[in-house]
């Protein structure tokens, strides 16, 4: 592969059209961080990066992250934020297909999935130190050179409906019939709901990113690993100068999480079009609002483990195979939460003495 100013070029792919565009600015302040010993830089465009180095060779962690989140969606429907936060990935971007995007990115190591919370949208992941470059490159690419690719949104469509088959028959669908059961009407469930996904999706999607990505200088940048503190401020004056800081007065009003109150039954059995693959199961939902603290998560990770460990013991040897998960939610209610999933196992995967539930 051959050289392509400063970067490989890889496959054909100009790599050299996602450089950030180079200027000057200054460091206002340094001041240290209390919460992991490093330091937070403000430069004069507001714009703020947690650096620590810490002795890992050759790598470090990052992350971006924007306040807002997924209050700042225009009248979202339940199911549909996964969609959403998906949708960033079929951009074109500048000259490239969302495609070679996605492939320049992955040889250097670099995850650029998005992460939407009720109170952020952020990426994070690990990397080799000389992809810093192409990590800033990538995240002002997404955010000013991205095109809407209509037939790439087509084909994605049509895939969900494969999807959203698998999706029900697994434990993830079973997941979303608790959390549609539960809270009906919450219109940013982490899970998807195929009837939620329509040609306003995308719509939504981009004013959104618009949104979220008009203002660098409200979230925060971190940068922590084995990067030497000189360079990385010689290199952050020149890039960051390109990066939005616009102040944004409204990123979207908070979305209310209630739940059902009492209790409901449903069969899962053959023929079932919400959930199931007509195997025998059993499968168990509890979610209260209560107020989170410290003692009650504990409580609620130390119960988890001991029923997980009596259900196994107890089923096992029946050819059974169980999953327990516990959750607490902060944001945008506390809501502390159980799932228990009993299935029963293909007979192919169980050792020998053991036969099928």
């Amino acid at each position: 592969s051959a050289a392509v100013g400063g970067v490989k070029a890889i496959s054909g792919i100009n790599v050299a059209s996602l450089d950030v565009p180079k200027g000057k600015l200054k460091l206002k302040s340094t001041s240290p961080d209390p919460s992991i010993g490093g330091e937070i830089w403000t430069f004069e465009n507001g714009i703020k990066v947690l650096y620590k180095k810490v002795p890992v060779k050759g790598i470090f962690s990052y992350a971006f992250m924007f306040r807002g989140g997924a209050w700042g969606i225009s009248d979202p429907k339940p199911g549909e934020l996964p969609y959403i936060g998906e949708i960033l990935s079929l951009y074109d971007i500048g000259e490239m297909s969302a495609g070679d995007f996605r492939a320049v990115m992955d040889s250097k190591g670099i995850n650029l999935e998005p992460q939407i919370t009720s109170s952020d949208l952020r990426f994070t992941g690990t990397a080799p130190v000389s992809s810093l470059p192409m990590l800033f490159n990538g995240i002002y690419s997404l955010a000013y050179r991205r095109n809407y690719n209509s037939g790439t949104f087509d084909y994605y469509r049509r895939c969900q409906l494969l999807r959203s088959e698998t999706d029900r028959r697994g434990e993830y669908g079973m997941a979303a019939l608790f959390d549609s059961l539960s809270s009906p009407q919450y219109a940013l469930s982490e899970y998807r709901n195929l009837q939620s996904l329509s040609n306003d999706t995308p719509v939504k999607a981009q004013e959104f990113y618009e949104k979220e990505f008009e203002s660098f200088s409200d979230g925060l940048i971190v940068l922590v690993g084995d990067l030497d503190a000189y360079s990385l401020k010689s290199y952050l004056s020149e890039v960051l100068w390109a990066f939005g800081s616009n102040t944004v007065a409204d990123k979207g009003n908070p979305v209310e999480h209630r739940l059902v109150k009492g209790r409901t039954r449903l069969s899962t059995g053959s023929g079932n079009p919400l959930a199931g693959d007509g195997t025998v199961s059993v499968n168990v939902f509890l979610a209260n609002g209560v107020p989170y603290s410290l003692q009650r998560y504990a409580a609620l990770s130390v119960g988890a483990n001991a029923l997980r460990r009596e259900l196994i013991a107890e089923l096992a040897s029946h050819g059974m195979y169980v999953s327990v998960k516990e959750d607490f939610e902060l944001r945008p209610s506390e809501i502390m939460s159980l799932t228990v999933q009993c299935r029963k196992c293909t007979g192919a995967g169980l050792p020998a003495g053991v036969g099928p539930a």
